[in-house]
């Protein structure tokens, strides 16, 4: 699950860099700004979005396909990795 784990460390990175977006202040100059940089990560997120869907499909086969005592845990990964997206 290699490109599982490229998507997982480009996700926790968008996360700190939105993570540090909670506006501080009322100046009109940095909203702008901070406003700029989110409109920035949503065009990123854009981006990967095809990346995220191929991942998100191929991991739905290899649970299909893998044996019984790894399904589960594929799985689990794939939906952990569906909702880290989403939210």
């Amino acid at each position: 699950m290699g490109g599982v784990e490229e998507l997982e460390d480009w996700m926790e990175g968008i996360e700190q860099k939105l993570g540090d977006q909670q506006p501080h202040t009322a100046n009109l100059d940095k909203l702008k700004q901070q406003l700029e940089e989110i409109r920035e990560v949503q065009k990123e997120i854009g981006k990967k979005q095809p990346i995220f869907d191929i991942t998100k499909k191929r991991g739905i086969t290899l649970a299909e396909h893998a044996p019984k005592q790894e399904i589960k845990q594929i799985i689990t990964r794939n939906d952990t990795l569906g909702r880290r997206w989403s939210d």
